[in-house]
């Protein structure tokens, strides 16, 4: 991935509104700590992205990481799960990711 200057613009079009309330969901997993917009997790595709995982359809964790983590975050976190001998993250350690995330950001589900 190509390394973004340090005086980069970044996208505005995920800002929240004027009037929006953000409220932040703060976790840390794997040592690494995530602040998560919990409007992201108002998402009707997002619920039926973690049914579907939750059914066995694994492909959609990659877009569950999508949703709810920015680029940098999701980089982060899934470099802790990166096989040292392979360099490859495995399905299963994929998988764990994100269900260490939902288990600290919902800890009373």
């Amino acid at each position: 991935m190509p390394e973004v200057p340090k005086n980069a613009k970044k996208p505005t079009d995920r800002q929240p509104k004027a009037d929006e309330q953000v409220d932040l969901i703060e976790v840390d997993i794997r040592g690494v700590h995530l602040v998560i917009d919990a409007n992201r997790l108002d998402d009707f595709e997002l619920m039926d992205d973690i049914a579907r995982a939750e059914d066995g359809d694994v492909s959609r964790a990659a877009t569950i990481l999508r949703k709810i983590l920015d680029d940098e975050q999701r980089v982060k976190v899934l470099e802790t799960a990166r096989d040292k001998k392979t360099g490859r993250i495995g399905l299963e350690a994929g998988l764990e990711v994100v269900k260490e995330l939902f288990e600290a950001a919902n800890p009373n589900s």
